[in-house]
């Protein structure tokens, strides 16, 4: 399954969407989401939340991070699928 990707091209479409990643999956009562967006000065916000603890974030700015971000949540929620959770 491929990512669900949206661009933030300001330049050519106005602020459409901040949101550049975000997966969520699902297992019994548990909740796991991965998400990438647009930071509100520059750069990208990284964040990982389990629902059990607080949110793990990083502030990106480089690109080739953002990519790296993605590939690893990409890998994440594909074990967590092989484990038997649900993307929802």
């Amino acid at each position: 399954m491929t990512p669900r990707v949206y661009t933030n091209d300001t330049q050519k479409y106005g602020n459409i969407c901040s949101m550049i990643f975000t997966k969520q999956l699902a297992s019994d009562s548990q909740t796991r989401l991965f998400t990438i967006e647009r930071g509100e000065r520059a750069g990208w916000i990284a964040c990982e939340q389990d629902g059990r603890s607080a949110p793990k974030t990083s502030v990106i700015r480089d690109w080739r991070q953002v990519e790296a971000h993605m590939a690893l949540f990409e890998r994440k929620a594909s074990e967590l699928r092989n484990e038997g959770w649900t993307e929802i």
